[in-house]
């Protein structure tokens, strides 16, 4: 099992829609413009999966625009934000058992800056559909509860080959998982992801 890296091939890309009540609320309609346009492109190489607050609103924007739906997956889930890289599973792959690893880590609004009550109940509400989804392309899934840790997926990346480079200023925060040394996230993350080594970015 291994933790992939960006540049590895996807089953899907998913997006969280912006809405009314997000950030987003004073320029609205230039972010869903922005969405649909990303959208329009990624459904040219790979399917698209969206959480919505509102997937009719959010189905009939992309209609408005001409993008086509053939390769979108819609889903209705309350949402605080539109942060998917933060809040979302963050995967390991099994190639030998065609099987995913859902990691479900606690999300806390980027420590607590905003609100992430309903982002944070995201990943458990779409899963069945994460499942089908993966199942359409011969792959089965497992769901890891990691609920018990804070983490984004902002804070981490991955070579693919069993390194991984991780921020201080995220997981060394006092508002994040400030109870646990160093050494124990490390430890932490070197089990979820089966990695041999982590190299710490640090900042101030």
């Amino acid at each position: 099992m291994f933790f992939p890296p960006e540049w590895h091939q996807q089953a899907f890309v998913q997006l969280t829609w912006p809405h009314k009540d997000t950030d987003w609320a004073h320029v609205l309609a230039d972010a869903i413009d922005c969405f649909c346009e990303i959208v329009r492109e990624t459904v040219k190489y790979e399917p698209v999966f969206i959480v919505a607050q509102h997937p009719d609103e959010a189905k009939a924007d992309l209609i408005r625009r001409g993008v086509k739906l053939a390769d979108i997956t819609l889903v209705s889930c309350p949402t605080n934000d539109t942060w998917a890289r933060d809040h979302a599973f963050i995967t390991c792959i099994d190639p030998e058992q065609k099987r995913v690893f859902l990691n479900d880590f606690q999300f806390n609004g980027w420590g607590l800056k905003f609100a992430a009550n309903h982002d944070n109940q995201i990943n458990k509400a779409i899963l069945p559909h994460l499942a089908d989804r993966y199942n359409t392309v011969g792959i089965t899934t497992e769901y890891v509860n990691c609920l018990d840790f804070v983490f984004e997926g902002g804070s981490i990346e991955s070579d693919g080959e069993g390194t991984l480079m991780v921020t201080s200023s995220c997981l060394l925060a006092e508002n994040r998982n400030n109870t646990l040394s160093r050494q124990e996230i490390e430890e932490n993350i070197k089990g979820v992801f089966h990695a041999k080594r982590v190299l710490w970015i640090i900042h101030g």
